[in-house]
């Protein structure tokens, strides 16, 4: 579920995601956000834009305002 959620939301902090999951009713420790990135090659946020681009391409998801705005922000650099 994190993974999806990163991968959708890719500027998302551990503290942003915690509270999520929270409201979920899922029990889910902070310090696990950095492990899972880790194993999913979606550590930083260059990794997360990449892994939403490959998303996109695959499934032809529409984006959201924020997801666009943070893929025009990676393309202008």
């Amino acid at each position: 579920m994190q993974v999806a959620l990163t991968s959708l939301e890719p500027k998302l902090l551990s503290c942003h995601e915690l509270n999520q999951f929270k409201k979920d009713k899922l029990n889910y420790a902070a310090v696990s956000s950095r492990s899972i990135w880790l194993r999913n090659d979606l550590a930083n946020f260059k990794l997360r834009l990449i892994a939403l681009e490959a998303k996109v391409a695959e499934e032809g998801l529409i984006l959201t305002e924020s997801q666009v705005q943070a893929l025009e922000r990676k393309k202008a650099r």
